[in-house]
């Protein structure tokens, strides 16, 4: 659903579709990760960067507790959405955290 409100163009939307799942007190780490990640695409839409940063900052953090590949993967994908704001302080940092963390990206490599 909130990756066809993203496509709709209705980010905000998705906004509110994400902080209703990362509200729900059963969230599993997993799908929170991927919530976040929701989040932080939604946010790049609408050019917040530093609040973008910020959800792939802790959809990195659950990478780094859970062994999912494919949530690696998609963090490296919502990093690449954030390549036009390379130069950007915020993701500079991510980029580092990312590196960091074993999750390397053309940004960060």
């Amino acid at each position: 659903m909130r990756d066809c409100q993203l496509y709709w163009g209705r980010p905000d939307d998705a906004i509110s579709s994400v902080v209703r799942t990362l509200s729900a007190p059963t969230t599993f780490n997993l799908a929170r990760g991927h919530a976040l990640l929701h989040y932080a695409e939604a946010l790049t839409w609408k050019r917040e960067v530093p609040g973008a940063v910020d959800k792939i900052r802790g959809a990195a953090q659950v990478t780094a507790r859970h062994s999912s590949g494919r949530l690696a993967e998609t963090v490296r994908q919502a990093r690449a959405r954030l390549q036009p704001w390379a130069g950007n302080k915020h993701v500079r940092t991510l980029d580092e955290e990312l590196r960091s963390l074993g999750i390397t990206t053309p940004g960060c490599s």
